[in-house]
């Protein structure tokens, strides 16, 4: 059976302070990622940030939420952008990223809003009925910092042993 579960601004601080978070088989939400979730001034105390997907009791998926507004002919419409999508592969198939998104597209009203996913993620997303293309605009993407020495040792434990190393890349890479 799968179980689902909703976290707003207090209930994601609380939930990335506690054992239940460290003892996670994979990290839901990056520290940096949830402060930037809790300090969006779009975001109210009761929007959700965060859904996590439960199997037998085990952490099978996640899906990210940043709450936004956007103006249609001039009035201010309550939207998310779904931030981030993951399914353990040992879960897949069990339409938990589904279900994940329908309560997102349920708590948002049908307002939410994807860009530039993978294949993958677009074949699970033409799944559902609710998504609407819009149309492509072309544009340039800049990055300020690479992080690599914060991001990389949050998805993987294997990298603290040479977080120095990272540390150095990373004001390299950011030149």
């Amino acid at each position: 059976m799968i179980r689902l579960e909703t976290f707003c601004k207090s209930e994601l601080v609380h939930l990335l302070n506690s054992d239940r978070f460290r003892l996670f088989p994979f990290l839901p939400i990056t520290d940096f990622r949830a402060q930037s979730q809790c300090r969006n001034p779009k975001a109210t105390e009761d929007d959700v940030l965060l859904i996590l997907a439960f199997a037998d009791h085990q952490l099978a998926g996640y899906l990210g939420i940043l709450p936004d507004e956007i103006f249609v002919e001039g009035t201010p419409q309550k939207m998310g952008w779904f931030s981030t999508i993951y399914v353990d592969p040992q879960f897949r198939g069990q339409k938990i990223a589904q279900k994940m998104m329908d309560l997102a597209f349920n708590l948002y009203d049908g307002k939410v809003v994807l860009t530039e996913f993978t294949p993958e993620a677009e074949r699970l997303f033409s799944k559902t009925k609710a998504l609407q293309y819009g149309k492509s605009k072309l544009g340039k993407r800049y990055y300020f910092s690479f992080g690599i020495d914060e991001i990389l040792p949050q998805k993987f434990s294997f990298f603290h042993k040479i977080k120095p190393f990272l540390t150095q890349a990373n004001s390299v890479l950011d030149g």
